[in-house]
């Protein structure tokens, strides 16, 4: 197996320890551009997964502010190098604990979180959303 795939099997090994059952989203075209659904004390925030190299690196470059949060994994290091619109940045473990948030990060700006396995992010957004200390849940999309 090569070093790729062995990673890509990893990423995909630490979502299935938090993962719950459920169905994917018959519309979507690709693993990478389905609909999940993070269940957070029981709101359910919709996202979606970047999981290969070139969709975390351009993680929400040249996108257009929406609602959709986006997870990168593996990721423990993210920068807002070349963005438009601030960002809200959480930093979870591989056991879906909430690690550190970073809230309206403006652009220029370099975070990273030792002991992350993955990152969440949104355009920066009012009102609630992951604080240090929640345990998150990730299923896919019944819609």
């Amino acid at each position: 197996m090569s070093r790729k795939s062995q990673k890509s099997a990893s990423a995909r090994a630490r979502l299935a320890r938090l993962a719950y059952p459920a169905r994917f989203d018959q519309e979507s075209r690709t693993p990478q551009q389905r609909r999940w659904v993070m269940s957070l004390n029981g709101r359910i925030e919709r996202f979606e997964i970047s999981a290969s190299v070139p969709d975390r690196m351009r993680g929400m470059l040249f996108r257009e502010p929406d609602e959709v949060t986006r997870l990168l994994v593996p990721c423990h290091d993210i920068h807002t190098f070349g963005m438009r619109y601030p960002l809200d940045v959480a930093f979870i473990s591989k056991e879906g604990d909430v690690l550190e948030v970073h809230r309206n990060v403006s652009a220029r700006k370099r975070l990273k979180r030792k002991g992350a396995s993955m990152v969440a992010e949104r355009f920066s957004q009012s009102g609630d959303w992951l604080k240090a200390g929640d345990k998150i849940r990730l299923g896919a999309s019944h819609e």
